[in-house]
């Protein structure tokens, strides 16, 4: 009698239970594959960039501080991803990984010896952990490699008004002596220790963000150079400048760096005069349109106007961004004079453009 009671009891349980609906399991938090690794050679190193998932498999953030490890695999032979981790090497360990970040990416150089170059394919894939728990296998990414250039000799650097010029010699020979047949281009890469920022400097938020005091260098170039000088125009951050060069091979294979060529420079140049200024009479105001200066560093323009031939040019407007103006504090039948300069975010100033007159 007492185990039909039971019996009852457990039964009353479950139903009642079950009318509350179907238990649902918490998802597991897992880690997501990496999709965006990339390969490249620089020298006789070759290597890898990512950056990890931004979420778990639960749509949770993914803590860095968490990843307690990351895997590398290589192979000489193309592997289904699926089947990359066991049928291929495991050639690196890294127990800190916070060690190899870069802001946001990851750079894991990995040197090979000359002979594991020389026309080589190269497969690698990654696999990190979460505490415990494993990521599944990244993206594979391939790269043929080669024996590398030389590294670019004979880098100048001097500064001509608002840029600076580093020129450099061609590489004619790979690290065995064997003479060059195929040079795509060169790249060059830039970072800066700017001076003590005073109050009146005109710099932007973003700028002090991007040019941050760090030992990251960025390649500047935005096509790869043909010719053996590179003229660098935006230098409007008051600071030591360090240039270093590789020479390309193709998108992804690079000679090792140059040397680490320096200079200071401080900003004390006007930027170019505006041209062409050109005035139009409008339907209640004085029209002005002149060239837009193309100093990467401009931030703005200033107005000048007069009222006679004989009287003084007062400044009408202080922060004018485009290259045209509208005058509309105006009256019919007077004679107006007008000029423009151009303001950097140093706060130097230009000669002034053209003197226009047009009567209204």
């Amino acid at each position: 009698m007492k185990k039909l009671v039971l019996i009852l009891i457990v039964f009353a349980f479950i139903m009642g239970c079950g009318s509350k609906g179907d238990l649902v399991l918490e998802p597991e938090s897992l880690p997501l594959k990496i999709t965006n690794l990339s390969v490249s050679q620089v020298g006789s190193n070759i290597e890898l960039k990512f950056a990890f998932p931004s979420l778990l498999s639960d749509n949770k953030t993914l803590d860095k501080n968490d990843i307690t490890k990351v895997y590398v695999y290589h192979s000489n032979t193309s592997i289904p991803e699926e089947k990359f981790r066991k049928k291929s090497s495991l050639i690196l360990k890294i127990k800190e990984p916070e060690k190899i970040l870069k802001k946001d990416t990851f750079i894991i150089p990995i040197p090979f010896k000359l002979k594991n170059l020389d026309k080589v394919e190269h497969n690698f894939g990654i696999i990190y952990y979460k505490e415990k728990k494993r990521s599944p296998m990244s993206i594979i990414s391939s790269i043929n490699s080669i024996i590398p250039y030389t590294i670019i000799s004979n880098v100048e650097i001097e500064q001509e008004r608002k840029m600076t010029l580093v020129k450099w010699d061609k590489p004619i020979f790979d690290v065995l002596k064997k003479e060059i047949s195929q040079i795509a281009g060169f790249n060059v890469y830039r970072r800066i220790e700017m001076e003590k920022i005073d109050e009146g400097d005109n710099i932007s938020q973003d700028e002090l963000d991007e040019e941050e005091t760090e030992l990251i260098y960025k390649k500047i170039n935005t096509e790869l150079i043909k010719k053996e000088y590179f003229e660098d125009t935006d230098i409007s951050i008051n600071g030591k400048y360090f240039y270093k060069l590789t020479t390309v091979y193709n998108k992804k294979v690079e000679s090792a760096y140059s040397k680490i060529v320096s200079i200071q420079l401080q900003d004390i140049y006007p930027p170019e005069i505006p041209e062409n200024l050109f005035v139009f009479r409008g339907d209640g105001y004085m029209l002005l349109n002149w060239e837009e200066v193309k100093d990467k560093d401009l931030s703005h323009y200033i107005i000048y106007r007069k009222r006679t031939k004989k009287g003084h040019f007062k400044k009408i407007s202080n922060n004018t961004i485009k290259s045209r103006y509208k005058d509309k504090n105006i009256k019919k039948g007077i004679l107006f004079y007008y000029y423009v300069i151009a303001v950097d975010k140093k706060g130097n100033e230009s000669e002034r453009s053209n003197i226009v007159k047009e009567r209204y």
